[in-house]
């Protein structure tokens, strides 16, 4: 009698625990309202969105449902199934069919839909540490016959790259000498092995006459600061001396041809029409903002006074995405 009451307080306590945590399926826990705070782009970057977006997932147990709040539409699920990893949906919107895979991650809810990836939390603006972004490692490569040590060139340049990549708006990202002669930059949210490529430059900007001869260098600039109104370009000041001899240049060179060059690399070559006398120029910048975004951030900072030897770049990610529906890997 003893072991038949004790076998079923066992048994109406295994009930109750599972009946807490283990009852409640995939299903049950997607359903309901959450935030798209977050938009991951595999191999790019993990955008915050400014103002999220409410959503809300309803199943029905015939197998249809409704997704509201996908870009101002509701999805009416046709299908919808369950396994052992996340739901499947499939459904209808105005432009044509709609098929996504749902997942829970942490206390995330993650949407992918392919091309990207939605962080979905339980409240508005939700932080989302989820650890990915870029890291790099260079070697520091000391000039010959240089008056000072090592050890506060490479400090110096460390000191210039956060400038650089602060004006570049990525304020989160970590500069730091990286044992004795490599300096380590990491920039979270980001995927891009390219990113560094400018910003690591030394940043020797030459301003070059019509004859080919060097007339001016970037150490006359006071400023320069990204722009992107009637064009896209990089906007700059010169200092007094500066603007004396860009006068004197521009005022013989009318109809010709001076060019702007970044360590070596030439930027523009603009038709000069009259004499600049009020030490004001603008280089008009073709490639994306990114691009004018980190060359107007060398710019406006000094030269870097050692060579940069990238030794490891790398993405890494807490979360894949990988190119096709429903491929969402996690490490």
């Amino acid at each position: 009698m003893k072991k038949s009451i004790g076998l079923l307080m066992v048994l109406v306590l295994l009930v109750t625990v599972c009946g807490v945590s283990c009852g409640e399926s995939l299903k049950e826990k997607i359903a309901g309202t959450w935030y798209r705070n977050y938009e991951y782009t595999p191999g790019s970057s993990l955008a915050k969105w400014a103002n999220p977006s409410e959503m809300s997932f309803e199943f029905n147990e015939d197998g249809t449902g409704t997704v509201r709040g996908l870009d101002r539409e509701d999805v009416i699920v046709s299908e919808w199934r369950e396994d052992e990893e996340g739901i499947t949906i499939i459904g209808d919107l105005a432009v044509g069919r709609f098929k996504a895979r749902l997942k829970t991650y942490k206390d995330f809810l993650l949407m992918d839909l392919s091309s990207s990836l939605y962080v979905l939390g339980r409240t508005e603006g939700e932080e989302a540490e989820f650890q990915m972004g870029t890291r790099a490692e260079y070697q520091c490569i000391i000039p010959e016959g240089s008056e000072q040590n090592a050890d506060e060139l490479i400090d110096t340049t460390v000191a210039i790259l956060r400038e650089r990549i602060n004006r570049w708006y990525w304020k989160d990202a970590t500069v730091e000498k990286a044992g004795k002669d490599r300096i380590r930059i990491d920039v979270p949210r980001r995927q891009d092995k390219t990113m560094f490529d400018t910003i690591i430059r030394q940043g020797k900007l030459e301003f070059v006459d019509p004859d080919g001869n060097v007339f001016m260098t970037g150490d006359m600039l006071t400023s320069a600061e990204y722009q992107d109104n009637d064009a896209r370009g990089i906007a700059f000041s010169l200092n007094e001396d500066g603007t004396k001899l860009f006068a004197e240049v521009t005022a013989k060179s009318i109809g010709k041809e001076i060019a702007i060059r970044l360590d070596g690399e030439e930027l523009m070559a603009p038709t000069v029409n009259s004499a600049i006398t009020d030490g004001k120029g603008f280089i008009y910048m073709s490639s994306n903002e990114h691009d004018a975004l980190e060359i107007a951030a060398v710019l406006g900072s000094p030269i870097l006074p050692v060579e940069l030897k990238p030794e490891t770049i790398e993405c890494y990610s807490e979360l894949s995405c990988e190119e096709g529906f429903g491929m969402i890997e996690f490490y």
